[in-house]
């Protein structure tokens, strides 16, 4: 749909300008070119993003598991040295 409108108008301004077919189409395929690419990087900006909240609730279930495998590794070294 944006391809189609920026064909029409990219059309009427080489119309007005005099430019050959030729040139219009290198011109449509270096725009197609450019939007193709924009919308790669924003696929790839959203996949980050996904993937840097899912690290964040990661972290948060990570940490209190880590102080409890702490904690238990003193008791276990207390409790072994006690007995």
């Amino acid at each position: 749909m944006v391809m189609r409108s920026l064909n029409k108008k990219l059309l009427a301004a080489g119309y007005r300008k005099g430019w050959d077919r030729a040139k219009v189409r290198r011109k449509q395929l270096r725009i197609r070119q450019t939007l193709l690419t924009h919308r790669s990087v924003l696929r790839q900006i959203l996949e980050l993003h996904f993937y840097e909240r899912l690290f964040a609730i990661w972290h948060l279930l990570h940490m209190p598991l880590f102080v409890m495998m702490v904690i238990t590794g003193f008791v276990h070294v207390y409790a072994v040295h006690a007995y």
